[in-house]
């Protein structure tokens, strides 16, 4: 692991997860990564957060003319672009769904978005902004109903290549049961009714 990385070297989806987490320690004091913290915290990624996400008209497309494992979250057309053809995402569907989750975690936190918005807003325009969101996108891949949610109701098709999604497609749908869209809308309900009775 390099501890001596700068703004300058990191190389963001090359980097091993131990390589981002140096680099945002090294780089906490220089920006307002500790004010990101708390929103993080108050706001995670769920499956409701999808819902919410194309609920507010957010859609996914692919464009197969352009490099693969890259994206981009636009705010105005509320669009996420993966970049990269059919048979790429088939024999590195984990570069797929990380490159999915980084744009996601974009839409749902704005402030990680390198964009300027309509609204004439500026975001976070250095490398930080793009390294905590890799270091978040790569966390929320590992949660099956997150990595469901995301590829299944932005209409991409499921790879299995791991344990997360080997539960996220496979163990969480027996065979012969048939899932709706809006079962995890009734399960986070029902949750959200249990933790207001405590």
């Amino acid at each position: 692991m390099n501890t001596e990385m700068s703004e300058t070297n990191i190389n963001i989806t090359e980097a091993s997860f131990a390589e981002l987490e140096a680099y945002l320690s090294l780089e906490r004091n220089r920006w307002f990564i500790d004010d990101m913290w708390p929103l993080i915290e108050a706001n995670p990624i769920t499956p409701h957060s999808i819902d919410r996400l194309i609920t507010d008209g957010w859609a996914v497309e692919k464009d197969e003319k352009k490099l693969f494992r890259r994206g981009q979250c636009d705010f105005d057309t509320k669009l996420i672009t993966l970049y990269g053809n059919t048979e790429e995402y088939r024999r590195k569907p984990y570069s797929r769904d990380v490159t999915l989750m980084h744009e996601v975690v974009h839409a749902h936190y704005p402030r990680l978005n390198s964009q300027t918005t309509t609204t004439g807003e500026k975001f976070i325009t250095s490398k930080i902004g793009e390294t905590m969101t890799e270091w978040i996108a790569r966390q929320i891949r590992t949660v099956p109903e997150v990595l469901r949610a995301s590829v299944l109701w932005f209409d991409l098709k499921p790879y299995v290549y791991d344990r997360a999604s080997y539960v996220a497609f496979v163990a969480m749908n027996p065979p012969g049961q048939k899932l709706f869209p809006f079962t995890y809308n009734c399960i986070g309900e029902i949750e959200l009714a249990l933790d207001a009775d405590k």
